[in-house]
Parts: structure tokens; C-alpha cells; sequence
């Protein structure tokens, strides 16, 4: 792999939420235009007791499926690997006499269509499971772990937990290898350009939540959703960085604009671009914009007025202006948590 993408990356639509896995990177294949198709092997003797499939359409035109693996070493604690373009023989067997009918998910144009199976399948250590990457392939492989033996992360409020609430019970796969091995992944966790992430923890964060503030997770309130609003519209993520802890960002996800990021230097007075984590509910209206470099291809033009107006809620309006005009609210969306 070329570098580990640690938790906590925002990055909407679908993670306007800070992301509760790692990513790590493929490397190039020759020519540098396509990533380099990559064996994915079992890290350990594991039980995987789960598959899933997606396929992608757009216009009613599939454009790729990938897979899904979910396995576990011992009951209390699962890992998955997402985004492999391809199963291994053997995992195909475990699931082609298997019956599907697809669950459809549509946003917009696109499709998505689920299939999930349910399998009992122990691999060997090292064992072949699929591949990632090469032509039409993801650029990246997505890793997690859920560990229901650590203490449940204290969000104030999530609003994707999914089965059995898993997002509260995030870990760092990193964390389960040996001292000698954990050093070597944990070296490469970093942003595109090689610069490392110092803040501990080193693996990243996903709970940013800091009650009495804006900082933390938010979703817009059912009367304020609109139609065409998709699944993840409603959601706003407002906190740091995951490769530099000290720098600001929001994630939009949709409803009050086109889904996009601000990515921001946080000041320490003032009403511009005002550490998050200061902003209380002071009867003020506080400006955030675009004032920094970023590797994120969504950055929004515009600018975002933000009142809290208690510890559950806030009123939230994208405009496209920038912050040294007159801060006033035309048309707010609330958001709750």
C-alpha cells in the first residue's frame, strides 16, 4: 500500500460524518493511470461469517459491484473489508447457491442494489480472499473493526449506527497486530503527500462530539428535509481534520447545499471561522469559508452561517457569499442532535 488513510476522514456525501474505518491506498500499476490489481489475504486463521455485494448503476446502467467480506477472530470483536472488486474461489462457492432478492437503494440517477449472505467459512492465516484494485477497480480498500469490549464512544448524537449500534464500539484494526508489525502500518499513516498524522491517537477519531458547542455530529430535523433529499442529505459533520488535528473542517452532505466540505485554520476570537469548539450558544451568528489548502476535491465557494441555538440544536444556512458581508440568516435549516 502506499500510505493508511486513518479514522475519522470527512468526505461527503457518504461521509459527511467522520468515517469509522481506514483506508489504505493501493499502489499505482505501470503507467500510474490505474492501481495496481492486489492480492487481499486473511490477516490471521478467522471466521467469516458474512458477505456482502453491491452493485452500481447509474441510468439504470451497472457500472461496478463490489464485495464486502465481515470476519472475526473471537465473538466480541468483527473486522470487514470493503470495496474488493472480487471474491476468491472459494468464498464464490460459499455464496452462489445462495438465493438473493436485492435490497435497492436509489439517490438520484444512481442505483444501488444489496445482496448479503450469511457464510461460515474459516480461512488459513494469509489465505487468498479476493483482490482490489486494477482496471475499474477502487483505489483504495476500506478496513474496520468493531470491538464490543471497549467502553461505548460517548456520542451526543451519531445518526448512522447501523446494526446493533457498531459505530459506537469503533476501534483501529491497526491495534490488533504485534508491537513490530502495528509500528511498521502505523508509519504509514498519512495524508497524500506523505505528511504524517502526529495527533494522538495516531489512528484517528471518529467521536468529536463537545457538548454545549457546534463541534460533533448533526442532522437536519424530518420537517426541514426535502425531496430528492437522500439517505445521507440530512447529515453535517463539524470538527478536525483526521491527517492534521488542528485544522477545521465541515462536512455538507446535502439539503441546505450541493454536498461539500469547508475546510478552515480555526481562529480563536471572532465570528469567522471560530474554533469549533468555542462556539457556544451566545445569541451570535458565526461565518465559516474556505481559507486552506486541501487535498478535498468538494470544497464548497460559499460560505456557512452557523447559530447554536441550544446544546441539541442549531440553525445552519449555506449562501454564496463570503464572511465580510452581513451575517443574516434568509431561509435556516435546523439541525438536531
Amino acid at each position: 500500500m502506499e500510505h493508511i488513510v486513518p479514522l475519522g476522514l470527512i468526505h461527503p456525501p457518504g461521509h459527511a460524518l467522520p468515517m469509522d474505518h481506514i483506508l489504505l491506498l493501493l499502489p499505482n500499476g505501470p503507467g500510474g493511470k490505474t492501481k495496481l490489481k492486489t492480492d487481499i489475504r486473511a490477516p490471521g486463521i478467522v471466521r467469516i461469517f458474512g458477505i456482502r455485494s453491491v452493485i452500481y448503476k447509474r441510468d439504470g446502467v451497472v457500472e461496478s459491484k463490489i464485495y464486502s467480506i465481515a470476519f472475526t477472530p473471537c465473538r466480541e470483536l468483527t473486522f470487514y473489508f470493503e470495496a474488493i472488486n472480487d471474491l476468491s474461489d472459494s468464498l464464490h462457492k460459499e455464496i452462489e447457491l445462495q438465493k438473493c432478492e436485492p435490497n435497492s437503494q436509489k439517490e438520484g440517477n444512481r442505483e444501488f442494489l444489496f445482496c448479503e449472505y450469511l457464510v461460515d467459512y474459516v480461512t488459513k492465516a494469509g489465505e487468498i480472499i479476493g483482490t482490489a484494485g486494477g482496471l475499474n477497480g477502487s483505489n483504495t480498500l476500506d478496513w474496520g473493526s468493531y470491538d464490543m469490549r471497549v467502553p461505548k464512544l460517548p456520542f451526543l448524537g451519531r445518526g448512522d449506527e447501523g446494526p446493533n449500534n457498531a459505530v459506537f464500539y469503533t476501534t483501529c484494526p491497526l491495534n490488533y497486530y504485534s508491537s513490530s508489525l502495528k509500528d511498521q502500518l502505523y508509519d504509514k499513516l498519512s495524508d497524500p503527500d506523505g505528511q504524517k498524522r502526529t495527533a494522538e491517537p495516531r489512528c484517528g477519531e471518529i467521536m468529536q462530539d463537545k457538548f454545549g458547542t457546534i463541534q460533533g455530529n448533526w442532522q437536519t430535523k424530518k420537517e426541514f428535509r426535502k425531496d430528492g433529499d437522500t439517505t445521507w442529505s440530512p447529515f453535517m459533520g463539524i470538527g478536525h481534520d483526521n491527517y492534521n488535528a488542528s485544522k477545521g473542517i465541515i462536512g455538507v452532505a446535502g439539503t441546505i447545499s450541493n454536498s461539500g466540505t469547508i475546510n478552515y485554520e480555526p481562529e480563536h476570537n471572532g465570528t469567522i471561522n471560530r474554533e469549533s469548539s468555542e462556539v457556544t450558544a451566545d445569541g451570535k451568528i458565526y461565518c465559516y469559508q474556505n481559507n486552506r489548502r486541501s487535498n478535498d476535491d468538494t470544497a464548497l465557494s460559499g460560505r456557512l452561517l452557523i447559530q447554536l441555538l441550544d446544546p441539541k440544536t442549531l440553525k445552519a444556512e449555506y449562501q454564496e457569499k463570503k464572511c465580510d458581508e452581513v451575517f443574516k440568516f434568509v431561509s435556516p435549516t435546523i439541525y438536531e442532535r
